[in-house]
């Protein structure tokens, strides 16, 4: 890992990247009390880019609407400002952060949906934990999102995040966390907190993505972020670790324990995964230009 040092010293002062343009304008049109839908739309309509995830994703399976949105402020009026705030922010990381290189070892594509399932089913935990589906589209971007930190690193520093990734498949699978602190002197969740801080992304997104790691009481916890923390495990539950040759040691007692939620929970929740993954499939292929994993020497 010596070779990664440089790599790491500039970590000490992170380049985390600015709001970009469009995604601020968006958000603080959406987060006024006075907009309307054309605003929005007009807002949105700046980036040819959010404009056709937008209207794709408001006539996705992800919302099962009855009536097709055929123009963006249709898309608007369809979703509600709260989910085009959201959508927003998940397609601006894509936008901007998602990496263009390889990583030995890692396939960013398996990344993504790792990224995806952990939504997925931070959503279908929440409902469960609480019994209603209000904050699910909450939950579903901050599990989207909670490993944006990964990709900040991976972006600043490709070259010790790369030694981190084989330190972590060294270990068997062990947390990347610790590689991370030994090589960067800080880690993945701290990075994405900075992130979530300079892009003002809301609080409890924001707490989702410094706290997925954490080993607080889960009671302490806002029940959305206590849930990401919980589907992060879920997710590789179902789809397995996306580091090559490493397996997933966590159980689905730990993922229970995460929630503070029964057994039982869990296996309802990996049970409906398969089902609610077909719905996001939208969001999923967001990710199909993404790089693999590399061939791995013999």
């Amino acid at each position: 890992m010596a070779g990664s040092k440089g790599d790491a010293t500039s970590m000490t002062g992170m380049d985390i990247p600015s709001l970009p343009g469009g995604l601020a304008s968006v958000l603080s049109v959406a987060g006024s009390e006075d907009a309307t839908a054309e605003d929005v739309a007009q807002a949105i309509m700046l980036d040819p880019g959010l404009s056709t995830k937008v209207l794709r994703m408001a006539n996705s399976a992800f919302y099962g609407r009855l009536t097709r949105a055929e123009t963006v402020t249709e898309a608007v009026v369809t979703l509600g400002f709260s989910a085009v705030r959201t959508i927003a922010l998940a397609a601006s990381v894509v936008e901007h952060i998602l990496p263009e290189k390889t990583v030995p070892g890692l396939s960013w594509q398996a990344f993504w949906k790792h990224c995806v399932s952990t939504g997925a089913a931070a959503e279908l935990l929440l409902r469960q934990m609480t019994g209603s589906r209000r904050n699910g589209e909450v939950a579903f971007v901050a599990g989207l999102l909670h490993d944006v930190g990964k990709l900040v690193v991976a972006r600043n520093a490709p070259t010790a995040f790369a030694a981190c990734v084989q330190s972590a498949r060294a270990s068997g699978g062990a947390s990347i966390l610790t590689a991370e602190t030994e090589v960067l002197g800080t880690d993945h969740s701290l990075v994405g907190a900075m992130l979530a801080e300079a892009w003002r992304i809301p609080d409890t997104i924001a707490n989702a993505i410094s706290s997925h790691h954490s080993d607080a009481d889960p009671a302490e916890l806002d029940p959305a972020v206590a849930a990401v923390r919980s589907g992060n495990i879920i997710a590789k539950l179902a789809q397995g670790s996306y580091l090559a040759g490493c397996e997933v040691t966590q159980t689905a007692a730990d993922a229970a324990a995460a929630a503070g939620v029964a057994p039982e929970v869990i296996a309802e929740v990996l049970e409906a995964l398969p089902e609610r993954l077909l719905e996001c499939e939208e969001v999923s292929s967001w990710g199909s230009a993404l790089p693999g994993a590399p061939a791995m020497a013999a």
